[in-house]
């Protein structure tokens, strides 16, 4: 199993003056791309004796009380997770996976996740990462290769050696992977393509931890293009739904970055979803650059609870998440595809997707 961090720091590091940073995050099953759910994070820090305040608790005021195995954080209904950390000159923080209710009925084999609020805030020791990919400082991602692969340099693999570290990719400060040694060594770290901002200058650089020490390398910046087609998964294990999504008077097309909602109908008894049901809806883009006519894939997500009994199900998204979504150089629009995973109130796994066919369209927000 793959398990990534996922965190974004609200601002940077805090100043005597502000007091706090904040957070949100979720834990993420890479090997599913799936956010684990309901799973207690318990956190440590350096220094270990700090101040954390959990934004899910009954009193978020308070700061979170330290047990055994670190700083409990409790999830949200959707796996998320909100905290605030007071001022420190440097904070390191280590999720460890709490016993019960265990990831899959096994942690074993999960290696400690490392992160810090900003990973340019600790003095970079050592030399950056290595990309086979990268040519003339860019990364193009394809089917072939649908991830960045991130080797370790050979000075490192020549210091440590035996001490066997910690090692964990920091990704534009926002995501971290982490790998244990031998396998950093053996496999190199692949990040995937949903940890990048396409298209754009990216940021890589990695932790080493040991002894209660943790050092990070210098930043690498590497334009990273993705050009691998997004589509829903065709694992038909829960589609048993007959209900498909659709848009407003059941266009088939997209074409302004408008806010804009997707429908589905509560119509099946077999299915009927109530209050508290969950519903992720997924939008899936394969269109081009306006200005290069190169592929242009896209992944868009959001979450939705069911607040009452409704004929109809509503879940709104924002329009300005769909620009630049253009055609191809013979003017043909971008494909477009809308799947949603049902999760019934209290269920932890899936109670159903729609069958096939799905929502197909169009997409063009360029004009």
């Amino acid at each position: 199993m793959t398990i990534s961090l996922r965190l974004s720091f609200l601002s940077d590091f805090a100043t005597e003056e502000t007091g706090r940073v904040k957070a949100t995050g979720y834990l993420l099953d890479d090997d599913k791309n799936e956010i684990i759910k309901g799973h207690v994070l318990y956190v440590q820090m350096d220094p270990l004796k700090a101040n954390i305040y959990d934004a899910k608790s009954s009193d978020p005021s308070t700061p979170v009380v330290e047990e055994e195995d670190g700083y409990p954080l409790q999830p949200d209904s959707d796996g998320s997770f909100e905290f605030s950390f007071g001022y420190h000159d440097k904070i390191i923080f280590r999720p460890l996976f709490s016993s019960s209710p265990a990831i899959d009925g096994d942690t074993d084999g999960v290696p400690d996740l490392i992160t810090i609020g900003s990973a340019t805030d600790m003095k970079a020791s050592y030399t950056p990462l290595v990309f086979p990919q990268e040519e003339e400082g860019t990364i193009n991602l394809s089917e072939r290769l649908p991830y960045v692969q991130c080797d370790l340099p050979k000075d490192i693999i020549d210091k440590f050696g035996a001490k066997k570290p910690q090692i964990s990719v920091i990704v534009n400060d926002q995501y971290a992977v982490a790998k244990y040694y031998e396998e950093a060594i053996d496999e190199g770290i692949r990040i995937k393509s949903s940890m990048i901002n396409d298209g754009y200058v990216n940021k890589f650089n990695y932790l080493i931890q040991y002894d209660g020490h943790c050092f990070a390398s210098s930043i690498s910046r590497v334009v990273v293009n993705n050009y691998i087609p997004r589509h829903p998964s065709g694992d038909t294990t829960y589609r048993t739904l007959p209900q498909r999504p659709y848009l407003k008077n059941h266009v088939n097309s997209i074409l302004s970055a408008n806010d804009f909602s997707v429908f589905i109908d509560n119509s099946d008894d077999a299915a009927k979803f109530v209050e508290g049901d969950n519903f992720t809806v997924e939008i899936f883009i394969n269109a081009y650059h306006y200005d290069t006519f190169t592929p242009r894939p896209g992944y868009i997500f959001t979450s939705y609870t069911v607040k009452r009994n409704e004929s109809q199900v509503t879940i709104p998204f924002r329009g300005t998440d769909f620009e630049g979504y253009g055609s191809n150089s013979e003017g043909e629009a971008g494909q477009l595809e809308i799947d949603y995973t049902w999760t019934k109130a209290g269920a932890k796994d899936p109670s159903g997707k729609p069958k096939k066919p799905w929502f197909n369209g169009i997409i063009n927000t360029v004009g």
